[in-house]
């Protein structure tokens, strides 16, 4: 059970490795071919990271107690 800010959060964490991912290639590679891919791959992942910035604005953190059922399942015998 997850709200769309508890999905926006896992999509961010997402977006940010995949940056933090090809940052560490554009850096460290000796390839120019590699570093160009790598450098497209960051500007995109930084475009995302972006997106889901702002989709996290329209979808405030819920409170804590967002999780409560108040009709909770009956237990079937």
């Amino acid at each position: 059970m997850m709200t769309p800010w508890h999905a926006l959060k896992l999509a961010l964490a997402g977006e940010e490795r995949a940056l933090a991912f090809f940052t560490s290639v554009v850096e460290t590679t000796k390839n120019p071919e590699i570093r160009k891919m790598a450098e497209e791959f960051v500007e995109e992942e930084a475009e995302h990271v972006n997106l889901v910035h702002r989709l996290l604005r329209r979808y405030p953190e819920p409170p804590d107690s967002w999780s409560q059922d108040p009709d909770p399942p009956a237990a079937q015998e």
